[in-house]
């Protein structure tokens, strides 16, 4: 259910609750986050019960676009993961080695449950 990366897309989408994962074919550390995190169902879960939109960029063929996204944040490659939400409308960039429980606790602090 990812929807593919745009600097418009992310610009329509402020104020919802977003996860951009910023990656490539040829990267190895990106390839064993989305097996290990992305992929687990768990995350996925939580993902869903928090309404966030996901987006993915794929920077294999250098893509200007994301090139000028990641020079925002002072990024020279993927992957790179941020969280956008009212708490974070600028974003909150995660580790680009993460697990399964630092993704939770980041996306926990970008998105709060809301109460039932």
């Amino acid at each position: 259910d990812w929807l593919a990366f745009s600097i418009d897309r992310i610009t329509e989408l402020k104020g919802r609750r977003v996860f951009v994962n910023m990656t490539a074919d040829w990267c190895l550390t990106c390839k064993v986050n989305e097996r290990l995190v992305f992929s687990d169902a768990g995350v996925l879960s939580a993902l869903k019960d928090r309404d966030v939109v996901l987006i993915k960029g794929d920077w294999t063929e250098r893509n200007e676009e994301i090139t000028r996204f990641l020079d925002r944040y002072q990024r020279v490659g993927v992957p790179f993961y941020v969280f956008f939400s009212e708490r974070y409308p600028d974003g909150l960039i995660l580790p680009e080695i993460i697990s399964v429980g630092t993704f939770k606790e980041q996306m926990e602090l970008a998105f709060p449950r809301r109460p039932e």
